[in-house]
């Protein structure tokens, strides 16, 4: 199995199924359990083994998830893609361009700009406060919650996962402060 580090940033193994456990019956009775099957996005046990995802965890339950694999792309397509997004990770990309095929995933651009708290309260129904000025982030930063950790009872997943989406950061009295803090971070 493949180390990789995990969504809670302590590091974890990835691997199919399959070598994960060693067969369906030891599957079965951790999904039973801890209900491996839900937080994989099966109905069953059963069909989380015959679809053998790619999955990752540690030692957090949380960590525990499937593993969508990246779309491999041509070494000219990907050529391509870095010198059009010119950026600096792109860049380092490709420097180490070799022979063959690798993956090239396109991030989406997070912009930050300043609006009135009151209209952040109009616009998104919260705000940190009635005054002042906040960054509104555009794309909303969004983030899944799959379950969580009951003290004496264990993990208790959420079906289905409760969705958080953030809409603004920050509050900030002076428009010129928020102004100066979100071009800092929209470079």
């Amino acid at each position: 199995m493949k180390r990789v580090t995990c969504k809670s940033g302590l590091e974890g193994w990835q691997g199919k199924l399959h070598e994960v456990y060693t067969d369906f019956a030891e599957f079965s009775r951790y999904a039973e359990a801890l209900g491996l099957h839900f937080r994989l996005g099966y109905s069953t046990p059963l069909h989380a083994w015959q679809d053998n995802p790619t999955v990752q965890g540690s030692v957090i339950p949380a960590d525990y998830c499937k593993v969508n694999p990246l779309k491999r792309y041509p070494r000219a397509v990907a050529i391509a893609h870095a010198r059009k997004m010119n950026t600096p990770a792109n860049a380092r990309k490709l420097a180490r361009v070799d022979k063959g095929h690798y993956t090239v995933s396109k991030p989406q651009r997070r912009t930050l700009t300043v609006i009135t708290c009151a209209r952040a309260k109009r616009l998104y129904g919260s705000a940190p406060r009635p005054y002042g000025y906040t960054l509104a982030i555009f794309p909303p930063d969004e983030h899944a919650i799959e379950g969580r950790d009951v003290e004496g009872i264990g993990w208790v997943p959420y079906n289905p996962p409760r969705r958080f989406i953030v809409n603004w950061q920050g509050w900030y009295k002076y428009k010129a402060l928020a102004q100066k803090r979100a071009d800092d971070l929209n470079k």
